[in-house]
């Protein structure tokens, strides 16, 4: 340990120690405003906003004592006491209940303060100062008398960063994998659900399914295991490496890496008939239904929780992944014995149906999303060992076992993550954002134009659809969208409830209705699409800021108007017919939907020589 590290009481070296709002919270819940973090939001070292909730600014002012600021060091209370995160740069104002709020002063960095509380000695230190019988509490005035070991302010910083920088890696490969994971998972609805496939158009379909598809049983695409427990008092069959998978292990990822137990070689020949190979498919099907992840290991098992399935052709492995995720809900349906859970036996689950497309069509499924898949599971390889590493790390950076040198480059990230393993997953990841995925594309797109036009009363669902139309023709951008006749000009239903879904979930923008209006507001991380947006389209960007400029106070029924006319203009040159002025609004009129006629003819005319002026149609 270094000399210069001495033992202080917390207190001293922080601006104050205080806690979130106390109180019922029911009434005071908003769908926007000010950020209300709480225990279920703070992660080791990462703020959560998954099922993120928000207050007003009235209460906000009124509880300011709980009030957060970035930098402050923020400790769960109740369930998982002293797990421990840094409110980040971008939280500008929030608040908060039940949690510990500490402030370092400048003599105390908040990261490493951070690593102190999520270290083993932190955890066991909490665990030491928690009340209550049947949920742990930890004290605020426990935290307030709270002693711990600190180096000189430049050792804490130096490690303060060493652990931020860990994170932040596996932060960004977290997204990496969302977004990659985004691709391959709406190219499969696009294809196999909406049916939108290549050449789609020139396929016949009977009751909305095209012809030579076929129905197939699980049994029919591969073999099917139902996992094993081996004894557990046999202690020699436990601890090994090989992995075995039970139903929480599901839930981290798409590809199994890691597992809460292992089994010895022992263990694993004690029941040799359930070992699973690489590449197999397991399925939740007791308890919580329907999870499903991939082996990775040479040789894995399973719980009898999970049945499992060994793809007879490899080439199926990216559509079975989905194709089976997608029976969830079938599978939690046929598992309901009456009780409080599913259980599903593997007579049922061989017994589950899909739709399986032509080989031709699997086999292009597999060439696009095979290159994802390997990258997904690249990421997610580098992010366990980026987490194993930073855990290993932790206990011995913030008790001064590691020494760190202030003027030397800290290499052990560099040693974990090669050169090549991270530019290829780089290369990779961009290569599927820009090539692979106009999904994503069309998100941002989206996002730029509801950022821009959200406050405006004329703006909502149709009048978005009809920009995203406009900016893919005469801004000349691929939106992924099949626009069909409809009473509102060209629309395609599934694209904008695809958007609002994703806008949603990515926690940018989400869609509500009031009254017979759809409106947009913002969520906590709406920021995010302006780098995509000026990565995507810096060369449109005139064009489409051209479009908003002239629509963006427009009502709803001009923007309506110019995109059925350009449509129709359109229509008529695919049927090499002659687009003069009268040719264009008898189509709109005669040959588009009868609410078209609503418009006097006078109008539709004044606007398509309007257009001619722009030159957008000749």
């Amino acid at each position: 340990m270094f000399e210069s590290w001495n033992e202080v009481k917390l207190i001293d070296y922080c601006e104050k120690i205080t806690v979130g709002y106390v109180g019922s919270m029911v009434t005071h819940y908003k769908s926007n405003g000010v950020l209300f973090l709480r225990s279920q939001n703070i992660k080791p070292f990462k703020l959560d906003l998954n099922g993120i909730v928000f207050i007003d600014r009235d209460f906000n002012q009124k509880i300011k004592k709980s009030a957060l600021k970035s930098g402050d060091v923020v400790l769960v209370r109740t369930g998982y006491p002293g797990t421990a995160c840094v409110i980040p740069d971008n939280i500008d104002c929030a608040n908060c209940s039940d949690l510990v709020i500490i402030r370092p002063s400048e003599r105390i960095d908040p990261y490493f303060l951070a690593g102190i509380f999520n270290s083993s000695w932190g955890k066991q230190s909490v665990d030491g100062s928690t009340v209550g019988a049947a949920q742990q509490h930890f004290n605020i005035g426990t935290a307030k008398g709270l002693k711990i070991l600190l180096p000189d302010i430049l050792i804490q910083k130096k490690i303060g960063s060493i652990i931020k920088q860990l994170q932040d890696t596996i932060d960004n490969n977290i997204e990496r994998i969302k977004l990659l994971e985004e691709t391959v998972q709406e190219l499969y609805k696009e294809w196999f659900v909406r049916m939108r496939f290549p050449r789609y158009k020139k396929t016949k379909f009977s009751k909305g399914i095209p012809a030579d598809w076929k129905l197939k049983e699980l049994k029919e695409i591969g073999n099917i295991y139902t996992g094993k427990t081996p004894p557990t008092k046999k202690r020699e069959y436990y601890g090994g490496d090989i992995p075995f998978i039970k139903t929480p292990d599901l839930h981290k990822n798409q590809f199994i890496f890691e597992t809460q137990e292992y089994l010895t070689e022992k263990g694993n020949n004690s029941q040799k008939r359930s070992t699973l190979p690489k590449g197999a498919i397991c399925v939740s099907c007791i308890g919580t239904g329907g999870i499903v992840g991939i082996t990775t290991a040479e040789k894995s098992q399973t719980n009898q929780q999970i049945n499992s399935i060994i793809p007879f052709n490899k080439v199926e492995l990216e559509f079975l992944f989905y194709a089976i995720s997608n029976l969830k809900e079938t599978i939690e349906l046929f598992g309901y014995t009456g009780a409080t859970m599913t259980n599903l036996s593997k007579g049922k689950f061989e017994k589950l149906r899909i739709l399986y497309p032509t080989s031709d069509l699997m086999e292009l499924y597999h060439k696009t999303t095979k290159p994802v898949f390997e990258i997904i599971q690249l990421i997610q390889q580098q992010n366990t060992q980026l987490t194993e590493t930073r855990d290993r790390l932790l206990p011995r950076l913030i008790s001064g076992k590691l020494q760190v040198k202030l003027h030397n480059e800290f290499n052990k990230i560099e040693s974990i993550e090669s050169h090549q393993v991270a530019d290829r997953i780089k290369k990779s990841t961009e290569d599927t954002k820009t090539k692979s995925n106009p999904f994503f594309q069309r998100r941002v797109l989206a996002a730029h134009i509801i950022d821009r036009l959200k406050d405006e009363s004329t703006f909502g669902h149709v009048k978005l659809m009809k920009l995203m139309y406009l900016c893919e023709h005469l801004a000349e951008i691929e939106t992924a969208s099949h626009y069909h006749r409809d009473a509102a000009g060209p629309y395609d239903n599934r694209m904008i409830r695809s958007i609002d879904s994703q806008l949603k979930k990515a926690q940018w923008f989400e869609c509500k209705k009031t009254g017979n209006k759809y409106q947009y507001t913002a969520l906590p991380k709406k920021e995010e699409h302006k780098n995509w947006f000026s990565k995507y389209y810096s060369d449109k960007e005139a064009g489409i800021e051209n479009l908003l400029h002239l629509f963006g106070k427009e009502k709803t029924e001009k923007v309506e108007m110019v995109a059925t006319l350009y449509e129709a203009w359109r229509d008529l040159k695919d049927r090499k017919q002659l687009p003069t002025e009268q040719a264009i609004i008898y189509e709109v009129l005669n040959n588009w939907h009868e609410s078209k006629q609503r418009i006097p003819k006078e109008r539709w005319l004044k606007c398509l020589q309007w257009m001619k002026e722009k030159n957008w149609i000749t």
